[in-house]
C-alpha cells in the first residue's frame, strides 16, 4: 500500500481528534534504520512498517501500520495506540492498545498484552501466554490457536480451525462456522457455544491427554452438520443440543458433569 493510502488512514484520526489537536506524524521504519532494525528509541509518532521491521526496546506513541509485503517483529515494545495489520507480525513481550486485522494478515503474539480488542480477518492467529483485555472477534482462513491465553471480554471465532489449550475466557467462547474445533483444559466463565461447524469438534477431549474443561455458563451445540466428541466437561449451566446432524452425533455424554439440565438431543 502506498504512502497516500497510509496518510488517508491517519487523516481519519484527525477527524476524530479533539479540535486543535494535530495527529502525530508518520515515520517509516526504513527512515529509522536502513536495515529495519530499530532499538532503544521513544518514537513520538505513528510508525509505518514499509520494510521488514525489527523493533527491540521501543516505545511507539502512535499507531503501528504494517502492510502486505513487510514483516513486523517486536520484542519488549510498547505501542500506546494500536496495531493495524495487513502483513505478518510476530510480537513478543509487547503491549499494544488494540489490534485490527485485514487479509492477508498473520499474527503471532507471545507473552504479550492487548489492552483493548483484537478484531478483523486473518490467515493465522496464534496467541501464546497472551492477554486480551477486550474482546476477541476474528475470522481466520487457516487457524486460530490460543494457548495459555486469557481473554477478558467475549471471544468469537469464525472460519478456519479453532484450537484452544490451557486458556481462560472471562466472557463467552463462541465458535461460528469454524473448521474442526478443539477445546482442551479451558476455563470459560460465560457460555461455550459451537454452531455451524464445517468439520468435527472435540470439547474436553484430545486423544489420551487430560483435557478437562470448566464452563461456568451453559454449553450450546447448535446446527452442526458434523460430529461432536465430548470429554470431561464440568458445566455449571445447561447442556443445550439442537439441530446437530453429524454422522456420529454427539458422543461422550457420560463424561460430562452437568449441574444444570440437558436439553434437546443431549437429554439422557
Amino acid at each position: 500500500m502506498g504512502i497516500a493510502a497510509v496518510l488517508g488512514t491517519v487523516l481519519a484520526w484527525a477527524v476524530a481528534a479533539p479540535a486543535g489537536a494535530a495527529p502525530p506524524a508518520i515515520t517509516r521504519c526504513s527512515e529509522l534504520a536502513a536495515d529495519g532494525r530499530v532499538e532503544g528509541i521513544d518514537l513520538g509518532s505513528h510508525l509505518w512498517v514499509d520494510v521488514d521491521c525489527h523493533l527491540t526496546d521501543v516505545v511507539v506513541r502512535g499507531t503501528v501500520y504494517s502492510y502486505e509485503g513487510a514483516t513486523l517483529t517486536s520484542e519488549r515494545v510498547r505501542v500506546h495506540e494500536g496495531l493495524y495489520l495487513r502483513g505478518d507480525a510476530q510480537l513478543r513481550d509487547t503491549v499494544v492498545g488494540w489490534v485490527s486485522l485485514d487479509p492477508p494478515a498473520n499474527l503471532s503474539a507471545e507473552s504479550s498484552t492487548v489492552r483493548g480488542s483484537v478484531v478483523g480477518r486473518a490467515g493465522i492467529v496464534s496467541l501464546r501466554y497472551a492477554r486480551v483485555s477486550g474482546d476477541y472477534d476474528v475470522t481466520t482462513s487457516d487457524i486460530a490457536r490460543l494457548q495459555s491465553t486469557t481473554v477478558a471480554g467475549s471471544t468469537t471465532s469464525r472460519g478456519g480451525r479453532l484450537v484452544v489449550h490451557d486458556s481462560t475466557f472471562l466472557g463467552t467462547l463462541h465458535s461460528i462456522g469454524n473448521g474442526d474445533v478443539l477445546v482442551c483444559r479451558a476455563a470459560v466463565l460465560g457460555d461455550l457455544r459451537v454452531e455451524a461447524l464445517t468439520d468435527y469438534a472435540r470439547l474436553g477431549v484430545e486423544g489420551r491427554q487430560f483435557c478437562r474443561s470448566e464452563i461456568r455458563g451453559s454449553v450450546i451445540l447448535e446446527d452442526n452438520p458434523h460430529s461432536i466428541d465430548l470429554g470431561p466437561l464440568f458445566i455449571d449451566g445447561d447442556l443445550v443440543c439442537t439441530g446437530n446432524t453429524g454422522p456420529r452425533g454427539i458422543t461422550g455424554l457420560r463424561e460430562v458433569w452437568l449441574f444444570g439440565i440437558a436439553v434437546g438431543q443431549c437429554r439422557p
